[in-house]
């Protein structure tokens, strides 16, 4: 069901995000992308017993597809309900983290940022960068 567009707010009507956030919101996203993907990936290499280098990078590759698709579905989330929203430098570092599939999965899913164009260039170019990296060291 299509809501009704908003009447435009003033500043001093905007949602207040929380502190910690409005001071430094792209590094607060990044680390917490880098601290999620991290602590998954140890988790998932814990669970598969296989603490050889190559399986721990794969690992923290997969997670970090995870937590990039988390984080476009998130800022989606919050973009409907019209609330403090992730800012697009640090959608874009998540991308560019080794999390380019899950933010083309989450863009084209979700239709979120498909209208922006340094989203489609940005992600496609960390895309096709990732996949020439992972070919790389796999062959």
């Amino acid at each position: 069901m299509a809501r009704a567009p908003s009447a435009p707010r003033s500043p001093a009507e905007a949602p207040k995000a929380p502190r910690f956030v409005r001071r430094a919101p792209v590094l607060f996203f990044f680390t917490l992308h880098v601290l999620f993907a991290a602590a998954l990936a140890a988790f998932l290499r814990g669970v598969l017993q296989r603490p050889d280098p190559l399986s721990s990078g794969l690992c923290f590759v997969a997670t970090s597809q995870a937590t990039a698709f988390l984080f476009f579905a998130w800022d989606k989330r919050l973009a409907i309900r019209d609330r403090f929203r992730i800012p697009e430098a640090s959608l874009l570092a998540a991308a560019w983290l080794f999390g380019s599939l899950g933010a083309a999965f989450a863009m084209v899913l979700f239709r979120h940022k498909t209208s922006r164009p340094v989203f489609w260039f940005g992600v496609g170019t960390a895309l096709l960068v990732h996949a020439l990296l992972l070919s790389s060291l796999l062959i």
